[in-house]
């Protein structure tokens, strides 16, 4: 966006033109130009001050343009802010509609990981009973292969004693 036109400001002195003469201070006598004739000095003045108006009229429509211009340049940048406001009104409304759908869908997939959860907690507490299962088995039939050793070894004994009994 271009930086808005520098400020100009336009001071004016005008006198505007009085019915009744200026009283010039004492001791000093007026000095006319063209001669002693009134007519002719207040024909100058009207003449002067038809043109400082002119200039100051026109000073007047310069400003009057310049301004607008600002404000058809306002108006222009203002019908822009209101597109994009429209657009962005309308972006945050499709994302507010989205929401409750993503929502859903989030609650979803967390159910399933419960659920999931939920399953793998089972399977591992079922894998624990069956290895301490396992394991007790494992313990009992140690057990009894120990026990079984003791007597097959003692039948082993009992065996070769009877082989040498005979021979």
């Amino acid at each position: 966006m271009p930086p808005p036109p520098a400020r100009k400001e336009i001071v004016l002195a005008l006198r505007a033109p009085s019915t009744t003469p200026v009283v010039q201070p004492k001791g000093r006598k007026r000095k006319c130009v063209r001669g002693n004739d009134g007519k002719s000095s207040q024909q100058e003045r009207l003449n002067l001050a038809s043109g400082l108006r002119g200039k100051f009229v026109s000073l007047i429509d310069g400003m009057i343009s310049e301004c607008g211009s600002e404000v058809s340049r306002l108006a222009r940048d203002l019908t822009e802010m209101q597109g994009r406001l429209s657009e962005s009104g309308a972006m945050l409304k499709a994302l507010e509609n989205s929401h409750p759908a993503k929502v859903f869908k989030l609650e979803v997939q967390i159910g399933e990981l419960e659920r999931d959860l939920g399953k793998t907690a089972s399977s591992l507490l079922k894998e624990k009973k069956d290895k301490k299962t396992k394991s007790s088995e494992e313990r009992r039939l140690q057990h009894q292969i120990e026990s079984g050793e003791g007597s097959a070894s003692r039948a082993v004994e009992e065996a070769k004693d009877a082989l040498r009994v005979e021979f």
